[in-house]
């Protein structure tokens, strides 16, 4: 049974399972929740039908497969932090660079410019994990759409996570695997316990 918390489940990927069926598995694990169906959004956000308590959201990258489970409406996102081969973090800066002035707000691409490589990552975890949140995916708004707080720049991570608000939501960050950026979002600040499994 979910509690008031987000439940944030990451796993290694094996490719064995597709996604809907990984997260049964893992409602199922850690949940003690059976799931008969999920549902997607017009827009391809998923949901239990059954269940409108319930909320969650996945993340692939790399290695890993992360789901988070809530009381809430939730958003989370997941990504590596790579480079193309051939590349090194310096040489990768100027094309994500490039990525942000096209793909971000003006003020996220004015943040990046700051240190590129791993600034990069951690304004485009926020950004996707804030369009699983409204659903509405990656479109012709992510641009408009600024996930920086006031002070137009995000908090350092403190002990491995920094938190803050911007655009009506709750956004963390938190270190939970070397070389990967990781944010989970919702609209009011919850406790995260993340399980690793």
């Amino acid at each position: 049974m979910i509690s008031q918390n987000i439940l944030v489940c990451i796993r290694r990927a094996d490719g064995s399972r597709k996604t809907d069926e990984a997260v049964k598995e893992l409602a199922r694990q850690c949940l003690s929740e059976d799931i008969a169906e999920i549902a997607r959004s017009e827009r391809g956000k998923p949901s239990f039908p059954q269940r409108q308590d319930l909320f969650f959201s996945v993340s692939h990258s790399g290695g890993y497969f992360v789901c988070a489970f809530a009381p809430c409406e939730i958003g989370v996102d997941m990504q590596e932090i790579k480079h193309l081969r051939g590349e090194t973090p310096e040489s990768a800066s100027p094309r994500l660079g490039r990525m942000a002035a096209r793909f971000f707000h003006p003020d996220e691409a004015a943040y990046v410019a700051g240190d590129t490589y791993f600034r990069f990552f951690r304004i485009w975890t926020a950004k996707e994990a804030y369009v699983k949140l409204t659903g509405q995916g990656i479109d012709n708004d992510f641009s408009s759409l600024s996930v920086l707080p006031e002070g137009k720049s995000l908090p350092e991570l403190q002990n491995g996570e920094a938190s803050w608000r911007a655009a009506g939501a709750c956004f963390t960050q938190m270190q939970v695997a070397q070389g990967y950026s990781f944010c989970v979002c919702t609209r009011e600040e919850r406790k995260i316990e993340v399980l690793y499994l």
